[in-house]
């Protein structure tokens, strides 16, 4: 089969890729389409005070929301990254980057530039297995250090890591985001973007991605939701707090954005919420 170790082979189903809705044609109809709305800056990063990316989220926490904010503010902060001298190592995972990706480059420009790069490639993303191993090869061939997921283990989070000598110090930037790394589809998709400095944070950020390289270890979280290791407990648990707060007569909710939820365990969890009178909206 000639069969490269750069190839993979995943087994398909039916039809889904629903994204090829977004070229439904026009119908002429003026009134039917919405207007334009440019993307805004978010306005921390354009204070006077700040040098760069990184004096701005170290002095606070910043979240981006897509489409209404522009991605660009992720895309520099990395390409600062792979020059600024200051910054040590960056780790990153990718799931589904853009064609022509900017990140991609940036990574690639940072290994030149001496930096200690680590991408951790997802070879499962469906649509962009062969993409992600064409990325794969490009990045080894440029001194990055490519992982692939380990089997059984499809890695989906979206998440940076900049590690950053200051002061004599080392300080981590972190990015923890929804959507996928990919200026193209940030303009359309509904997402977030955090990023912070917290210690608190960034420290369990840096556990993700050591777990991620030697995921047989055990590992704990305190301020992480990660699957598969506590996201289901957690949302279980906060789902019991808001009955036990309906019961108690006091105030009580629950707001869920999803793009799935086939989870029976929480789908019983919040029929029980609702008819203990919490007041439950679902996006799905």
């Amino acid at each position: 089969l000639t069969i490269s170790r750069y190839d993979s082979i995943v087994p398909g189903g039916r039809y889904h890729n629903f994204k090829d809705f977004i070229n439904f044609p026009n119908v002429g109809k003026a009134n039917l389409v919405n207007k334009p709305l440019p993307r805004l800056r978010h306005i921390w990063f354009d204070k006077a005070q700040f040098r760069n990316g990184f004096d701005a989220i170290r002095e606070r926490d910043v979240l981006l929301y897509y489409p209404y904010h522009t991605f660009e503010h992720v895309l520099e902060l990395l390409r600062q990254a792979s020059f600024d001298p200051s910054v040590l190592a960056i780790k990153i995972n990718i799931y589904r980057v853009a064609k022509d990706s900017r990140i991609i480059d940036s990574m690639i420009h940072a290994a030149h530039n001496g930096k200690k790069v680590t991408v951790v490639v997802e070879l499962q993303a469906r649509f962009d297995e062969e993409a992600n191993i064409h990325w794969a090869k490009r990045l080894t061939e440029a001194g990055v250090h490519v992982i692939f997921s380990a089997p059984g283990l499809k890695i989906h989070a979206k998440l940076f890591l900049i590690s950053r000598k200051e002061n004599g110090e080392v300080v981590r930037y972190a990015h923890i985001g929804t959507g996928n790394f990919n200026e193209k589809t940030a303009r359309l998709y509904t997402d977030y973007s955090l990023l912070t400095a917290d210690a608190r944070i960034t420290n369990e950020v840096r556990r993700v991605f050591n777990f991620i390289e030697n995921p047989y270890r055990p590992v704990t979280f305190d301020y992480l939701m990660v699957s598969p290791q506590n996201s289901r407990r957690l949302l279980y648990e906060m789902v019991d707090r808001e009955i036990a707060n309906a019961q108690q007569g006091l105030p009580s909710g629950i707001t869920l954005k999803l793009n799935n939820l086939v989870d029976k365990g929480l789908v019983d969890r919040l029929y029980a919420a609702s008819s203990s009178g919490v007041p439950v909206n679902l996006l799905v």
